[in-house]
């Protein structure tokens, strides 16, 4: 009886190796897979993706590349909440911090938490709709609604139109 020797793993692939590379660069692991050159598909980048992140001789490459990239000169995701935190609170009184710094690291630590919605286009959040009302007045702004009520859009274009030949003139 022939005694087998514990097989070598074998190397990645080329293609392993450049979606391991890519990986961390990219915004998905479907990203990476077309970057590897699997293919321009996303769905099928998709499926290949999935297959790759679960592969046994990919997985050890990707924990490498992730290590390797993790450096005790990287500041990781719990060292900069501390720091982003310390800074909200204005912790270092040889500093004083700005509101704006510390609402920026609010905004920042709120983003890092995922607390609210990412702005997108056409979203409710980041819009202008508090400063155009502002440039009205309370009369512009009373006509508007009573306008908006009546469902009169007319009566409403008139009241923009008007808003705008005014400040034009002004």
């Amino acid at each position: 009886m022939a005694i087998s020797k514990a097989s070598k793993p074998r190397p990645l692939t080329l293609k392993q190796r450049k979606f391991v590379e890519a990986l961390p660069l990219s915004n998905s692991a479907t990203e990476a897979a077309i970057k590897a050159g699997y293919s321009n598909s996303s769905e099928a980048a998709s499926v290949r993706a999935t297959e790759l992140v679960r592969n046994s001789r990919v997985v050890p490459a990707i924990v490498a590349a992730q290590q390797a990239l993790a450096g005790a000169a990287i500041a990781d995701a719990r060292e900069r909440k501390t720091w982003l935190s310390k800074v909200l609170r204005n912790v270092n009184a040889d500093e004083p911090q700005t509101t704006q710094a510390g609402l920026a690291a609010s905004d920042q630590l709120n983003r890092m938490e995922r607390i609210y919605a990412p702005e997108t286009p056409g979203s409710t959040y980041n819009d202008n709709r508090t400063q155009v009302l502002m440039a009205y007045s309370v009369e512009q702004l009373e006509a508007l609604l009573v306008a908006m009520k009546a469902g009169e859009r007319k009566a409403l274009a008139e009241v923009i139109v008007q808003d705008s030949t005014e400040t034009e003139q002004s």
